[in-house]
Parts: C-alpha cells; structure tokens; sequence
C-alpha cells in the first residue's frame, strides 16, 4: 500500500511504476485505486477512456467476489490490471466490497500495488498480515514534519512493522544546496529511506496532458528496483519471508527459484540496466528538464 502525507508529491505515478516493474519481472500485477476522495489513476495512465470496471461498479452483497472473473473486467495497462475510481461518481465503496476486491484480487496475482492517496479510511481496506506500506515524503521542514505525525500513529505500522520510506524533492528546489539531505531526514523521522528521486518535467508534463506514462525513466530505475527488492525480501513486513508470497506453478515463482533472477528488458524501461553503485535518484543530478 502506497500512501502520501501530502497530496501532490506523485505518489500514484510511483505506484504505477512500481507495478509495471513488478510486471517486468514477470510477476502477475494488479493495481488498486483506493483514493477515494481525489482518486482516478485511470486518468494519470491516460486510459480513462477504455471499457473496463471501476471500483463504483463492483457488488458484493456477500461479500466475496471471484478473482479470476474480475480481473478479466478490469481496465489493463502494462500488462497489470486496473481497479480505479471513477471520480464523476459519487458513490463511496462499501467497506465489504473494498475489502472483497482486495482479497480476491490478492488470491489471482503475485503482487497487488494499492494506491491509498493520503491513507484516509486505510482500515476499511483491512490490510493482510504480509501486507507493507510505502510511504512518500516531501524533502522539507513541512513534508518531513507531516511524515514524522504519520509515521507515530499506529495506522501505518500496525500490519507491517517498520514502513518504507521514500523522499521525494519539491519541484520548487532546483538548486542541490537547498536540498534536505537524506541522511538529515532519516534523522529526523528515526526511520531509513529507500532512496529518493526529483519530479521529471517530461514526465508531468506527459501525465497533466492526459498522455499517461509512456514509459519508466532511466533516472527511476535504481530506486524502482531497490523498493521492489526491498518488498519482495519482506523489510517492512512483521514477519519472515516475502511480504507477498509467490504462488507456486506461477512463472514468477518459476523465475524466482531460478539461479539467475535476471528480469525481463522491455523496451529499455526496466531499473536493472542501471549502473552498478549507483546512488538513489536525484542523487547525481537534479532532473528538471
């Protein structure tokens, strides 16, 4: 689950990247759109305008539903599936069918990526036990102060110990030396970080003019990769193992029990082919153009 202490900082878009690195990997993916209240990732992906169900669509009066038939009603992106809101609807899902997709999607896939905007109403969803939550951090006074009040409440930690941390630059700070550090926001918050990244120009502009992600880029790869690593060794998790266990006959699990885990290379968007000791994006340069 991928949750933002404050809006804007581009949590959906990491969300979304997240899961089509999962997918290159060949794990079976599925995205869940639970930002109920300024939610939309159909949009964000630029596939607003596909046939497929969205969360105000979804019935489970008994409070199940099957897997396999609702992924194949979904919207697709990227080879993952799509559970988004419908924001022209004003229908809020009941907390039975939240909690009925989420179960039935997490029985069909390897991976299921929830983007839960600012984490209101988080316990509706009822989180598994293997779950983990990612949360993004603005790098300044306010965004770090905001993130140490979420990161004390018990909503955040309860189902998977020790959140990850990811910062995020303002767009504002273009200059290195305006910068907080990472090293002074572990610090603060008591807590690592995975890594950080700037906001793309390219890439926002992309989004805002309704052309979706076209694909991941070369300055995310490293810190896509060392989050999904982190997910797939159970860092965040309470327990041992994979925050989600791999099926077994699954080709994800095939893969993973291979020597060599190499993920697939499509069409050059995948974090791997990043050079060795590369620090976390942002970190060699500021990317604003």
């Amino acid at each position: 689950m991928f949750v933002g202490v404050s809006g804007g900082l581009g949590l959906s878009t990491l969300a979304a990247m997240t899961a089509w690195t999962f997918t290159d990997m060949r794990m079976r993916c599925t995205i869940i759109d639970a930002d109920f209240s300024g939610g939309g990732i159909d949009v964000l992906l630029g596939i607003e305008a596909e046939s497929g169900m969205r969360f105000t669509d979804i019935k489970a009066p008994l409070g199940r539903l099957d897997g396999e038939a609702l992924e194949h009603e979904l919207l697709h992106w990227e080879g993952n599936g799509v559970l988004s809101v419908d924001p022209r609807k004003v229908r809020h899902p009941d907390w039975w069918e939240q909690q009925a997709a989420l179960h039935a999607l997490q029985e069909v896939n390897d991976i299921v990526v929830v983007d839960a905007g600012r984490g209101e109403r988080i316990e509706e969803i009822a989180l598994p036990q293997s779950a983990q939550i990612v949360v993004l951090a603005e790098l300044s006074v306010l965004g770090l102060a905001r993130a140490g009040v979420a990161l004390s409440r018990g909503q955040l930690t309860a189902s998977s110990g020790t959140a990850l941390v990811i910062g995020v630059h303002p767009r504002a700070l273009r200059a290195r030396s305006e910068r907080i550090s990472v090293q002074d926001a572990q610090e603060y918050l008591g807590v690592p970080l995975i890594g950080e990244f700037s906001p793309i120009r390219r890439l926002g502009l992309s989004i805002t003019q309704g052309f979706g992600i076209a694909r991941i880029p070369k300055q995310y790869r490293y810190l896509l990769r060392s989050l999904t690593d982190a997910l797939l060794a159970g860092e965040g998790a309470s327990g041992d193992g994979p925050a989600a266990p791999l099926r077994q006959g699954t080709k994800a699990f095939d893969d993973r029990m291979r020597a060599d885990p190499s993920p697939v290379d499509r069409q050059n968007s995948h974090p791997s082919d990043a050079a060795p000791g590369a620090g976390a994006v942002g970190a060699a340069e500021d990317i604003h153009g």
